[in-house]
């Protein structure tokens, strides 16, 4: 027996086993999933270790005849359920699963009857192995086994960005190069399984990376519904302090700033109930988005508070808040009659030192002046 081709096999059953204890340490794969990881590696063991003993035994002691004949019945078992398994780890199409698996126990009874009859292979006086009479049917199946990885892994493909899909692809290939050269080019090219391994660790890796993106779009997605306030539809105060996490220590170069408070919204609350309230509060929040939607952020961070980031002039900000009033004092809801706001402003031109964190400061300074001011005016908190 070549000692290269034992090493060869010793190392492919190896990595195989560390394989299968990566995965056993992986807590975020699904037990369902790591079963299919371990069938697959499982079955690649067993088809390269009854592939190695029927070398081994070419040519050997006349007793070990009936033990060749079971290695190489093993060996045309398992090759073949290799690749059956390898598609099951991504596989979509249970219709197409379920024929390839009355396909893979077609080919077990007929390598078992095979082993009494010699259709698809036997061993001849010598102990040497042969191909049979029948063996295109061995070959048929491979055939079809492979076909079925492929258009297994051309479904599962769909669900990846193109440079996902050919990193996949390139997996396919190399795996499949290593039975085509040993079954089709020359059984002497004893490669099969170490393609097939080599294609399982990188297929284990594709996983992982997909299971990463997943939990990456996930994760976008989460955030995404973190952003938007689910009451207004205008960003939520997640929203407004992870941007001010991210500048509110940036000088304030361009910004204008209004902190927005809607007046005497308790009192709504306690008198028309909380529906009102809401009503009151989603009315206020029309009225911000339809003058600042176009030229800055607007974000609700309180119960009835608001907050505007935007960069343009101070000028033009007055004006834009001159339309929120005029917007505010035609609004009319079903269960409130009218809406009013304080508002506070600071805009870079009259606070150039400040960063943008201390700028919204100064506008709620501002908001609360104003705000203070209404209630004195109409007597009401």
């Amino acid at each position: 027996m070549d000692i290269y081709y034992t090493s060869v096999v010793a190392l492919t059953c190896l990595a195989l086993l560390v394989l299968c204890i990566l995965i056993h340490d992986n807590e975020k794969i699904l037990k369902t999933d790591k079963l299919i990881f371990y069938e697959t590696y499982g079955v690649v063991i067993l088809a390269s270790v009854a592939e190695w003993v029927s070398m081994d035994l070419n040519g050997a002691a006349d007793w070990t005849r009936s033990i060749h004949i079971l290695s190489k019945c093993c060996d045309y078992i398992f090759s073949p359920l290799a690749a059956f398994f390898f598609a099951k780890q991504i596989s979509r199409s249970r219709k197409a699963e379920k024929a390839i698996f009355y396909l893979m126990m077609a080919n077990i009874a007929l390598e078992i009857i095979s082993g009494f009859t010699g259709w698809i292979y036997y061993v001849d006086d010598k102990n040497y192995y042969h191909h049979g009479s029948f063996y295109i049917l061995y070959v048929l199946t491979y055939v079809i086994a492979i076909a079925y990885v492929v258009v297994e892994f051309e479904r599962y493909g769909t669900k990846f960005r193109n440079q996902n899909k050919s990193s996949l692809f390139a997996i396919v290939l190399l795996s499949s190069s290593g039975v085509i050269l040993q079954e089709v080019v020359s059984s002497q090219i004893k490669v099969c399984y170490l393609t097939l391994t080599f294609g399982s660790i990188l297929l284990y890796v594709h996983y992982l990376e997909f299971e990463l993106q997943k939990n990456n779009e996930e994760i976008q997605k989460q955030e995404k519904l973190l952003e938007n306030d689910v009451l207004t539809d205008l960003y939520s105060r997640y929203a407004y302090e992870r941007y001010m996490q991210l500048n509110g220590a940036e000088p304030c170069d361009g910004f204008s700033v209004m902190v927005i408070d809607v007046n005497g919204l308790k009192n709504v609350n306690d008198t028309y109930g909380h529906p009102a309230g809401d009503e009151l509060i989603c009315g206020a929040a029309k009225c911000i988005f339809d003058v600042y939607h176009d030229c800055g952020r607007s974000f609700r961070v309180g119960g009835d508070e608001f907050i505007v980031l935007t960069k343009i002039d101070e000028k033009e900000f007055l004006v834009k808040k001159n339309q929120l009033l005029e917007n505010c004092s035609k609004w009319k809801g079903n269960l409130v009659e009218n809406l009013s706001f304080s508002c506070g402003i600071a805009s870079y031109s009259s606070y150039s030192k400040l960063n943008l964190k201390k700028l919204v400061a100064m506008a709620d300074k501002n908001m609360y002046i104003e705000k203070k001011n209404y209630y004195k005016n109409n007597e009401k908190r």
